[in-house]
């Protein structure tokens, strides 16, 4: 009977043990604050980032730029861009208004030819040569360098650019569609965004303070991220390099640097395709597409015999050309004179993808455009017609590099037989 009752004493403390440490229990957990779940939040936020960064890439890569008109900060205009299918890409060479001049060489006696429009002028004088190869460098002498920026510091970079696109298309991520989780977040400030070129890609940094309410309670989230296998600072200094070799080596070609194509376009300016075998956005390899404007070829500065005139100056007197009759004018004797110097002409084009000619215009500016065949020798027939009373006894003689749109060009004097004639 005894053992019965200690039975019964020994099950019944058990189970008051049981119910204190059930109630220990429930009053510990009611004492640790509810907190509400985050990660859903948190996972939608960085999808809204996501898309807004990828969508900041494509729209740089797939332009060189991203304009002020699709939410950038680059300014693009026809001073610094290239247009093809009404399609604008950012052009990282374009035209220096440096060598451009309104018309040609203001000499005495030379008649103006008005139709000769904004040829571009290099440094005819001295312009270096090395060797019989003409290779030469100068400081930007072949267009000028416009590679945006990736100083995250420096007005219109391409942080800038990322960071306000993504910043108005953060804006746009619609936060009411978590209440189908439940879930309240409310934006307590615009979001910030930070654009970040590291060594192993693009990140983009997020600040955007939210605060996160369900049936747990209230909490905060500020901090998001994501990262992008876009190499776009290696992408960038390569590009960079190019340009300025581009710029400064005539004997340089961008198109035949590996991982890159060229696509001519109708008006003879280009547009380069970069292509990175280690970067991709969705699985997709990165590419960087940008415009180069058309640049003048390059009239080496023609060899010849120098008078006391600034432009070269060649006798023709072996014609048996004269000066008769009381206007001065030139008598060619049989009617025709036929004139040919080797002029020693070199012509190089920077956009080397297409192809410059040789021509020069003749009586004074007057005629029509010829081309050299083979370039760089003049062989023309000189009659009476050729000349001006008020130019005689000269005949000034127009040379260009041509490409179809843009010219170099310097000026030549034929004279009959003392140079100081043609002064």
């Amino acid at each position: 009977m005894k053992a019965q009752i200690t039975i019964f004493i020994i099950l019944g403390m058990i189970i008051l043990g049981l119910l204190a440490f059930g109630m220990m229990y429930f009053v510990s957990e009611d004492a640790t604050p509810a907190q509400p779940k985050t990660d859903g939040v948190s996972n939608y936020v960085i999808s809204c980032l996501q898309a807004a960064s990828t969508d900041a890439l494509r729209t740089f890569g797939s332009h060189g730029a991203i304009s002020v008109d699709d939410g950038g900060s680059q300014e693009l205009d026809a001073a610094n861009s290239v247009v093809n299918n009404g399609v604008i890409y950012a052009a990282y060479i374009v035209a220096d208004p440096v060598f451009v001049i309104a018309g040609p060489p203001d000499i005495s006696n030379a008649p103006i030819n008005p139709t000769y429009l904004s040829p571009d002028h290099y440094p005819f004088t001295g312009f270096p040569y090395l060797g019989t190869t003409r290779v030469f460098k100068l400081p930007a002498a072949f267009g000028w360098p416009n590679v945006p920026q990736t100083n995250a510091t420096a007005a219109n970079s391409i942080e800038e650019s990322l960071n306000r696109y993504v910043n108005k298309a953060m804006s746009a991520c619609d936060l009411s569609v978590l209440a189908q989780q439940g879930v309240r977040a409310t934006a307590q400030g615009d979001p910030d965004v930070r654009t970040l070129f590291t060594d192993s890609g693009v990140d983009f940094l997020l600040t955007w303070p939210l605060e996160v309410t369900d049936i747990s309670g209230t909490a905060t989230l500020s901090s998001f991220s994501q990262h992008h296998d876009a190499h776009l600072k290696q992408i960038m200094e390569r590009v960079r390099l190019m340009i300025d070799a581009e710029t400064t080596d005539i004997a340089y070609n961008i198109s035949q640097q590996s991982g890159i194509f060229l696509t001519r376009l109708p008006d003879n300016q280009a547009l380069v395709s970069v292509i990175d075998p280690l970067s991709r956005i969705g699985g997709k390899l990165y590419n960087l597409t940008f415009g180069i404007m058309n640049r003048a070829p390059v009239l080496y500065s023609i060899d010849k015999h120098r008078g006391l005139l600034e432009e070269p100056a060649y006798r023709f007197s072996q014609c048996e050309a004269r000066l008769v009759g009381t206007e001065e004018a030139l008598s060619v004797s049989g009617g025709a004179c036929d004139i040919a110097l080797d002029l020693s002409i070199h012509v190089q084009d920077p956009d080397e993808w297409q192809r410059a000619i040789v021509q020069y215009s003749p009586q004074n500016f007057a005629g029509n455009p010829l081309v050299m065949a083979p370039p760089g020798v003049f062989d023309y027939t000189l009659t009476a017609q050729d000349t001006d009373p008020d130019a005689m006894p000269c005949l000034h003689l127009l040379v260009e590099a041509f490409d179809g749109r843009r010219n170099d060009g310097e000026l030549l004097t034929l004279y009959n037989e003392e140079v100081q004639q043609c002064s």
